[in-house]
């Protein structure tokens, strides 16, 4: 009897795995492309670039950025990854949940040397927005254009972006990143990352003109439509979405799960490594955009900007200069309302294994956070001005510290690791 019920278990879990959806993507990852950009001088200049491409073969071409994954809720996703370049790479998938075999982190799980192959797996658990990037020396791979969108559907309907949430008229895709084309032209001479300045801000691997005359970039509709504009960061600086007037912006999803409350802003706050889901209502069809600016994560002071149009197909680069004298104020409120940040002190910096932290208001919070996006560690702060906390042995590099104030405001620290 013992047997029969484990034969008819056995046939039970046979059957269920084989009807269990199944995603199959084959990449490869190449360090022989070009992409074009435009330079501050509307010039277009050609520059070297690393990335993923279809794996079709000799015939593979890479991209900037790689290639979207596409998959619904409850998919098994198979990610094979062929690596015919001279370095060794990975795939991490970003804010999936993968096991550790499946993780991408070189010299633990999946580090792919030149002429292997290996494939990575996951289940497609909550329908969001998704990364996947290179993670072997990860500063430079990343910036060369290692990297690319995962893109989870709810499997109850095609055009709501989460189960029984609202829907969308039009849907739109924005990566977010950005380059120093002194490391694109000549990666040997790349040096710490603290050097790195960028100077192309992109949106799906374009800039500019380039990019106006994508027509995935250009979003298009009518008054009372509903736009679902997924935001995905994954370069090293601070976005900052500043909506028109002729939508009503709703922020619904964070990091591919649903908010408490969804909220309705004209201005968006993107650190590296997030991504939102925003629903915009169209409130007027006039010709407009989104603009995004880039921020330094230091002081949060403005680099540069890229445009998004709207129901505009003849829109052309609008210069916009920023006084980042007020950078303190400007950076985390609308960008024509500033307000006062709280002052707020980390020393010894460099760091060592613990801080000292200052401030003139009580906090309640930390999150110390690499330049990837990824949390190092997070932990409650005591009601009191000055305090000190253990960070641990940290690895070499730049990290940025967080803090959040009593009345909700965020306070934030570049630190230097040495």
């Amino acid at each position: 009897m013992n047997k029969l019920l484990l034969s008819i278990a056995m046939i039970v879990c046979s059957i269920m795995l084989q009807a269990q959806p199944l995603r199959f993507y084959s990449v490869v990852s190449l360090m022989n492309g070009e992409s074009d950009f435009v330079t501050d001088s509307n010039t277009i200049v050609t520059l070297p670039t690393w990335g993923y491409g279809w794996n079709a073969g000799g015939a593979s071409v890479m991209t900037v950025p790689g290639p979207t994954i596409y998959a619904n809720e409850g998919d098994s996703v198979h990610l094979q990854m062929s690596n015919p370049s001279m370095e060794g790479h990975t795939i991490h998938l970003h804010g999936l949940d993968v096991d550790e075999a499946n993780d991408g982190v070189p010299h633990h799980t999946g580090f792919i040397l030149e002429g292997e192959s290996f494939t990575y797996k996951f289940k497609a658990t909550h329908a969001g927005n998704f990364l996947y990037h290179c993670h072997v020396t990860t500063t430079m791979h990343l910036a060369l254009g290692m990297y690319g969108k995962v893109i989870i559907y709810p499997d109850d309907s095609t055009n709501t972006f989460y189960p029984n949430g609202p829907t969308f008229d039009q849907q739109y895709e924005f990566l977010l990143s950005d380059l120093d084309a002194r490391w694109n032209k000549d990666y040997t001479r790349i040096g710490s990352f603290l050097s790195y300045a960028p100077d192309m801000f992109l949106i799906n691997g374009k800039n500019k003109s380039i990019s106006y005359a994508d027509t995935s970039n250009v979003m298009h509709g009518q008054q009372g439509d509903q736009l679902l504009m997924r935001f995905l960061n994954v370069g090293y600086r601070v976005n900052r979405v500043v909506f028109p007037s002729e939508v009503k912006a709703v922020v619904h999803t964070s990091d591919g799960r649903v908010l408490d409350e969804a909220f309705t802003t004209d201005t968006l706050i993107i650190y590296p490594g997030e991504r939102f889901s925003v629903l915009a209502e169209i409130l007027d069809e006039s010709p407009s955009y989104v603009r995004i600016d880039w921020l330094d994560p230091y002081r949060l002071s403005y680099l540069g900007c890229e445009y998004i149009p709207l129901n505009n197909d003849d829109f052309s680069f609008i210069p916009y200069e920023e006084d980042n004298s007020l950078t303190d104020s400007i950076a985390l409120a609308t960008f024509s309302e500033k307000r006062v940040v709280p002052n707020f002190k980390v020393y010894p910096n460099p760091i060592g294994e613990a801080v000292v932290v200052a401030s003139d208001v009580e906090l309640r919070e930390f999150i110390l956070t690499d330049l990837s996006g990824s949390m190092v560690f997070k932990c409650p702060a005591k009601l009191q001005t000055v305090q000190m906390i253990t960070l641990g042995d940290l690895s070499e590099g730049l990290y940025v510290l967080s803090a959040t104030t009593v009345s909700g405001e965020l306070l934030t620290e570049r630190l230097i690791k040495l």
